[in-house]
């Protein structure tokens, strides 16, 4: 199969390793300061931890047994105010999270939050480009 881009034709195939060149350079350009998972009371935590373009940012996601208590945010740090502002967030409905049951024994697998995760540090990587 191909496709056609601006006269000149393009396999399906370069398309994705183009794709795969640019999250690769989009990953190189991060840095991974910590990851972590919790079991909490009713649910799973998830943290990341990352730098992109020189800002901290935090991912946070939480399973919890009641689906519209989980959530799914990134947060930036700000050194002038001394916190973390709220960047992106996932509504509940939304998550991929969801798909994993509150109660799983294995909930610290990163695979259970790829995806929200991924999700956030895109929208963050855009904000944060577009100042």
């Amino acid at each position: 199969m191909a496709a056609w881009k601006g006269g000149v034709m393009a396999t399906v195939m370069e398309r994705d390793r183009i794709r795969s060149a640019v999250l690769d350079a989009w990953e190189e350009a991060e840095k991974v300061l910590n990851q972590r998972f919790w079991r909490g009371s009713q649910g799973w935590n998830y943290q990341f931890l990352t730098e992109i373009e020189g800002h901290r940012v935090r991912v946070r996601i939480y399973r919890d047994s009641y689906d519209d208590q989980s959530y799914a945010r990134a947060y930036v740090w700000s050194d002038a105010e001394l916190k973390w502002n709220l960047a992106a967030s996932i509504p509940y409905p939304d998550m991929e999270t969801l798909l994993m049951d509150a109660y799983v024994a294995n909930g610290d697998d990163w695979r259970w939050y790829e995806q929200d995760e991924a999700a956030l540090l895109e929208e963050v990587r855009w904000l944060l480009s577009s100042g």
